[in-house]
């Protein structure tokens, strides 16, 4: 089953640039014209490149955003579960069920008034970070995803415990002959000067 993110994911990023643009950008100009001192001309000339480089940034990071979320794409195979995505730099991550240990949905403020969310998919043996082995964001049905990749991680967990690769049971009967065999080995070594 092969999934994207929602188109309303362009929108909550956009949000969230105009927020940043604002604190980062407009706030310290404003702040920088209330404050003007002597010489004013200097408090003018941060001004005007505080806005200047923070409107060239806003641009491109707007820009960027539909590129990037237009490049994200999830899929539940049948043995793992794989996200791939980058504008520059393609990451694809294949996360088998087998070590899935944990998967928590998240919806932040922002998120649930776009009616988004995103799952945060954890593994054994990912180290003693904190943060989750996969993410897949901008998703609008993300509970149901999330039950579909734990009925998948369930099914492969339990196919796991029918097939187990423990040695068969032995016989006593075998288990006499094998001590038999290491107890000669042991006389053998013993007689040897």
């Amino acid at each position: 089953m092969e999934f994207k993110p929602s188109r309303r994911l362009n929108g909550l990023y956009a949000l969230i640039n105009f927020l940043s643009f604002l604190c980062y950008c407009v706030i310290p100009v404003v702040f920088l014209q209330i404050i003007k001192q002597h010489p004013r001309h200097l408090y003018d000339i941060w001004s005007f490149v505080i806005g200047v480089v923070g409107l060239i940034v806003f641009v491109l990071i707007q820009l960027y955003l539909p590129a990037y979320v237009k490049t994200l794409k999830y899929e539940i195979c049948s043995e793992d579960l794989r996200a791939d995505g980058g504008v520059f730099w393609k990451r694809k991550k294949v996360i088998p069920f087998h070590k899935i240990t944990n998967l928590n949905t998240l919806q932040g403020p922002f998120e649930r008034r776009f009616g988004l969310g995103h799952l945060n998919v954890q593994t054994a043996g990912h180290g003693a970070s904190t943060s989750p082995e996969g993410k897949l964001i901008g998703l609008e049905e993300f509970e149901a995803i999330k039950e579909a990749v734990m009925a998948k991680v369930r099914l492969v967990k339990s196919e796991a415990t029918i097939l187990d690769d423990r040695p068969p049971e032995r016989t006593q009967q075998q288990l006499l002959k094998e001590m038999l065999q290491v107890l000669s080995r042991i006389e053998k070594n013993l007689q040897k000067p």
